[in-house]
């Protein structure tokens, strides 16, 4: 009887042993399968607001639409005011005042300012570089910079910071600051100083620059983890 319980003693032990050396732990491996945001799901339609906002000059009636639109605001553009240059930065400060006020947000405020400086730098060099490659005039003809709209990839940058922090606690409230960035891009259009296409094409930059965003931090907490790295953030 001794040997037998000796024997099942020393059974159920290697068992335990085999089974964690099975289940790798999550310092060392990482399954990154659903830490990317860029899944074509969500990519899919900032891509296609951007390609939109690229191939509206070219195609008749996505032409038409811009140039009727601008014709309808271009009497009564003069003169209004530029409080949607400070508009634009609402959704990107706005969740940051949230969370500091308590609102329960998926990353930390330091982590959310790292999202959010990363973010708009990826922004601000797609938005520089498609204003230098693509020339467009703007309506008003006060220059050759009006695609992207600069104004609108900022606020939706934001907007879209602001719905991945709040969307797993505040469903509603996570598309707020998509009221904002739009509230933002249409005033763009009613003061004439960008096309329909400048500002959903900018719409489009700034989503997946939030995303892209979000995807690096990702893959670096990911890669952190899995060799162990200190953390930066």
């Amino acid at each position: 009887m001794n040997r037998l319980l000796v024997a099942a003693a020393l059974w159920i032990s290697g068992w335990h042993a085999a089974q964690a050396q099975a289940q790798p732990t999550s310092l060392t491996t990482v399954d990154t399968s659903q830490l990317s945001i860029l899944h074509w799901q969500q990519a899919a339609l900032p891509v296609l607001m951007t390609a939109y906002g690229i191939a509206a000059p070219s195609i008749g009636f996505l032409h038409n639409a811009d140039t009727k639109t601008s014709q309808h605001f271009a009497p009564a553009a003069a003169g209004r005011g530029n409080w949607d240059s400070y508009l634009r930065w609402a959704p990107a400060t706005g969740i940051l005042a949230l969370k500091a006020a308590g609102v329960q947000t998926t990353h930390t405020l330091r982590q959310q300012l790292l999202l959010q400086a990363s973010a708009h730098l990826v922004m601000a060099g797609a938005v520089w570089s498609g204003k230098q490659l693509f020339k467009r005039e703007r309506p008003d003809g006060s220059g050759n910079n009006s695609f992207p709209s600069g104004h609108s990839a900022i606020a939706f940058t934001g907007a879209t910071i602001w719905r991945l922090e709040l969307k797993e606690t505040h469903p509603v409230l996570s598309w707020g600051g998509y009221l904002l960035a739009g509230i933002t891009a249409a005033q763009r259009v009613r003061h004439n100083e960008h096309w329909v296409s400048d500002v959903v094409g900018g719409a489009g930059v700034g989503i997946l620059s939030a995303q892209a965003s979000y995807w690096l931090l990702e893959r670096y907490r990911a890669a952190r983890m899995k060799k162990q790295l200190p953390s930066f953030y």
